[in-house]
């Protein structure tokens, strides 16, 4: 069960990755829960075209059956340390005494997609050095996820 939550964070904060770039960023929120766990992503786009996302997920320790921030520490930290040293990516894990929560930053154009795409969670559609994907395209995924956007 523990694996499964935390599989299901990490998939939901890397759902979609999408290639892009721009100079005049707009901004675009999503949130959803699922299993307890409350996700926020927020998308930097250019027009269509997503330069930057991130994540936060909040996770609260009796989910899993922990009762401190130590264990909880134990149980997130060997995923964490998958992120660290891969270029565009930056993530952090903070620890308060009932809930631990998750964040993500992927500059899509800086990342180093060979290295991102062995991430729990990561998935690729075609070749995404090649391939931009859309921010409304994007919106409609996320949007058959469960995800509702925040105006």
């Amino acid at each position: 069960m523990k694996k499964k939550i935390i599989g299901i964070a990490l998939a939901v904060s890397l759902a979609v990755l999408l290639a892009a770039c721009g100079d005049n960023l707009e901004e675009r929120v999503f949130e959803a829960e699922e299993m307890g766990i409350k996700s926020t992503l927020t998308y930097y786009h250019d027009d269509d075209r997503v330069v930057k996302q991130t994540a936060e997920n909040v996770i609260e320790y009796d989910l899993l059956g922990l009762t401190s921030k130590e264990e909880a520490e134990e149980i997130f930290g060997p995923d964490a340390e998958q992120y660290e040293g891969i270029d565009g990516i930056k993530h952090e894990m903070k620890y308060s005494d009932d809930e631990a929560t998750e964040i993500l930053e992927i500059n899509y154009d800086e990342v180093d997609y060979d290295a991102a795409k062995d991430l729990p969670g990561i998935m690729f559609e075609g070749d995404p050095e090649e391939h931009d994907i859309g921010m409304e395209q994007s919106a409609e995924m996320l949007s058959k996820q469960g995800f509702t956007e925040k105006e």
